[in-house]
């Protein structure tokens, strides 16, 4: 700890420093900057080895509670779907029509498995129905293992607005309930993504920085057990790939979302490069092979990662085939791909992604089910976290903050919000995702009425608890 406070001070004294040097200097600015990233880039990886080990030492007795926590969600999940007469069991069967990606259709179904879980519903599906995945329903195991029942939903109690008339009117409580989800959209419920069961809560929060995210990587993580075989499959081609530890990874998104997140490899590759060093650091008697696994769909990437940074061994599954998966949706062969990266990504030490992605925000909730909090063991380069049809997140200014007067601030759109806002200590924030700036938030302050960025450090998040009858 103290030398993590020595650091802290060298490198505020090194930015003063810098600073004086830049306004005597103010006209070689790139002579400046490189300057300045050469001196601060080691510091802080040096910083951030001691506040890392710091952490690991005081979360010891951490990780076996978090280890329980996860088991007790999934064991009380598990319960809820699987009632031991399906005769009698009340039941929710979901349709998703929506034409989306395979991340965006598992983050649909579990919209329903929320519902399912609150209301204390078996969640009932046909995978096959988008026919936009085919093979899905082989690659992942059914919520229910004791009540598979397709039948009698013709006449099923219909339900457009997923939480609005189920669970909370007890007039309205039929056997089945039958959601379909046409479109991508926002439902403001108690049941949904960013909750947290209010009997977990005071729990969660004393292990992980997030409980929100942990609770939807709860619900997320049963919602994609997967079938023994394709288990089974993973554990081959890890060991086909020589995907071993130390490993980082970075999920690498292109072709359609490329206008979304336009990012250099570099941006990637400057987070592995730091974490590497810092591993380095903590392990110096060790010969560390600076092993990178890339998950991308576009066949260039593994290419220009191998000529640009020769000093790194990279592996991928199947790089030839990405092209085809991308313009064939329709093969199974492209369902089992796409898993495969994902848990491989998932079990990485540390992983750079985008939250622009729904394959990066599918890891992210994946690894919530770690024995330790892996807050700090992931780098995102976009968006702030967000779920479709989440509960907003709203957060509690504690310090307050002044913005800089600028000509031509917007703050009354927030398509066009891109300066500072003033904040003051207990305004309230709805987060917006597309403005993080990883130090500087971007949101909606109700008391003022604008849209604009603020200091991450002066805010904190307000949790959602909601009272999931089964725990």
């Amino acid at each position: 700890m103290r030398n993590a406070l020595s650091k802290s001070i060298q490198m505020r004294e090194m930015l003063r420093h810098q600073m004086e040097i830049m306004t005597q200097k103010h006209n070689d600015s790139i002579n400046f900057v490189t300057n300045l990233q050469r001196l601060l880039v080691p510091l802080e990886n040096s910083l951030d080895m001691d506040l890392e080990e710091l952490h690991d030492y005081m979360s010891r007795q951490d990780h076996r509670k978090l280890a329980r926590l996860n088991e007790i969600a999934q064991e009380i999940i598990a319960k809820t779907q699987n009632p031991t007469d399906c005769t009698i069991a009340r039941k929710l069967h979901c349709i998703v029509l929506a034409k989306c990606g395979l991340g965006c259709l598992l983050h649909q179904y579990g919209l329903c498995l929320f519902v399912a879980i609150g209301t204390n519903r078996v969640l009932q599906w046909n995978l096959n129905e988008s026919g936009y995945y085919p093979g899905l329903d082989k690659a992942i195991l059914h919520p229910s293992s004791t009540c598979v029942n397709r039948s009698g939903y013709e006449h099923a109690f219909y339900s457009d607005q997923i939480h609005s008339t189920v669970g909370n009117d007890p007039t309205l409580d039929p056997e089945i309930v039958k959601i379909t989800q046409k479109i991508i959209r926002n439902r403001h419920q108690s049941f949904a993504p960013m909750s947290v069961p209010r009997k977990l809560l005071p729990m969660v929060r004393r292990v992980h920085s997030n409980p929100m995210l942990w609770w939807t990587g709860q619900v997320v993580s049963y919602l994609l057990r997967l079938q023994p075989w394709l288990a089974r499959k993973i554990i081959k081609v890890k060991k086909l790939i020589k995907y071993v530890h130390p490993i980082a990874c970075m999920h690498v998104r292109r072709t359609d979302k490329m206008l979304e997140t336009p990012m250099r490899l570099k941006r990637y590759m400057d987070h592995v490069s730091n974490w590497y060093e810092r591993y380095a650091m903590k392990n110096p008697s060790e010969k560390v092979v600076k092993r990178i696994f890339v998950a991308t769909e576009e066949p260039s990437i593994h290419v220009e990662v191998k000529q640009k940074y020769p000093e790194y061994t990279f592996i991928s599954v199947s790089p030839k085939k990405r092209k085809e998966f991308i313009y064939a949706k329709d093969l199974e062969n492209s369902t089992e791909s796409i898993l495969i990266d994902v848990f491989l990504l998932k079990d990485c030490d540390f992983f750079v992604g985008t939250l622009s992605s729904n394959i990066g925000l599918l890891v992210t909730e994946l690894r919530q089910t770690s024995s330790h909090d892996t807050t700090f063991s992931m780098r995102v380069l976009d968006d702030s976290y967000y779920y479709w049809g989440m509960i907003p997140r709203r957060q509690l200014v504690i310090s307050n903050h002044t913005a800089p007067r600028q000509d031509g601030c917007i703050r009354s759109s927030r398509q066009s919000a891109t300066c500072e806002i003033d904040i003051v200590v207990g305004d309230s924030v709805t987060v917006l995702r597309r403005m993080n700036k990883g130090y500087m938030l971007g949101g909606y302050n109700h008391r003022s009425k604008q849209y604009g960025l603020y200091p991450a450090h002066k805010v904190v998040d307000v949790m959602q608890p909601a009272d999931y009858p089964a725990f």
